[in-house]
This record gives structure tokens, C-alpha cells and sequence, in this order.
């Protein structure tokens, strides 16, 4: 009997766990966390952005204009550029308003809740990743265009 029971296969466990109020909690101080470090993280991104685009981008584009030149990519990118910016404040704030909602949500009733409630949370802050590395493709787009047109201008 000893040799047919270590044969048997045991059932699988299940991945499915109780969700109680202590695991809840800790998740929520951790959220907590992550919305103090996100915050300075965004500040500090957004002055980036914002001074790219208003003190490098802008001004040179004027620049060449005002000089009779056509620096159309160099426009095209900078409009991709404030779009983008746009929009990742945009979702920032999406983003930023479902994690308090999250954080709000009471442990007591339904702890399983404020865990299921994390994939939404993962899907918006990708969506701010993806938003980083475009709106740095882009500022590395305007400095390489930029080099091209001036190299073209000094060809002249």
C-alpha cells in the first residue's frame, strides 16, 4: 500500500488563494508607496517634457522659420511631440485618479476586489511606459533631424 500511495499523483494545488484583509492591507500601504514615488516620477518627467518642448523644440523651430527655412520634419516632429505629451498627462490622470479609487477601497467588505483591481492598474501604467519611450524616440528623432537639416544647411 505504501508504494501505490507515492504512485498516485496528488492533486494539483490550487493557485487561487484567500484574499483576507492582512494581505489587503499590505497591498494597499504598498500602493500607497507606489503613488508617493510615481508623483515626484511624473513632476519630474512632465518639467522635462514640458522644457524640451517649449525651450529647445519650439524656439529653433521659430528660428528657422523666421530665417526662411523649412524645417517641416523638424515641425512634424514637435507636433507628434506636444501631442504625445498631451496625452501622457492624460493618462497619467487615469491613471493617478484609479490608483486612489484603489487605495479607497475598504479591505473589510471585499479584500479580492482591491487585488482584482490591480490588472487595470498594470494595463494604465503600461500605457505610461509606452508613452515614456515614445516621447523619447521622439526627442531623439528631433535631435538626429535636426543634425540632418543643419548639416544640409551648412552643405549650402
Amino acid at each position: 500500500m505504501g508504494v501505490l500511495a507515492v504512485l498516485v499523483p496528488r492533486p494539483a494545488r490550487s493557485l487561487d488563494y484567500a484574499i483576507d484583509s492582512n494581505l489587503c492591507q499590505q497591498v494597499k500601504t504598498r500602493l500607497k508607496q507606489i503613488k508617493l514615488s510615481d508623483a515626484v516620477t511624473r513632476v519630474n518627467y512632465g518639467q522635462i517634457y514640458e522644457s524640451l518642448s517649449a525651450n529647445v523644440m519650439t524656439p529653433t523651430n521659430l528660428r528657422l522659420v523666421a530665417n526662411n527655412l523649412k524645417p517641416l520634419e523638424l515641425l512634424t516632429i514637435t507636433d507628434n511631440y506636444q501631442k504625445q505629451v498631451t496625452q501622457f498627462r492624460q493618462y497619467y490622470l487615469s491613471y493617478e485618479e484609479r490608483l486612489s479609487r484603489v487605495i479607497e477601497m475598504s479591505c473589510d467588505h471585499d479584500p479580492a476586489q482591491l487585488v482584482g483591481s490591480l490588472a487595470e492598474l498594470r494595463q494604465l501604467r503600461h500605457q505610461l511606459n509606452v508613452d515614456t519611450k515614445t516621447l523619447h524616440l521622439l526627442a531623439v528623432e528631433y535631435q538626429a533631424k535636426f543634425k540632418e537639416f543643419y548639416d544640409g544647411q551648412k552643405a549650402k
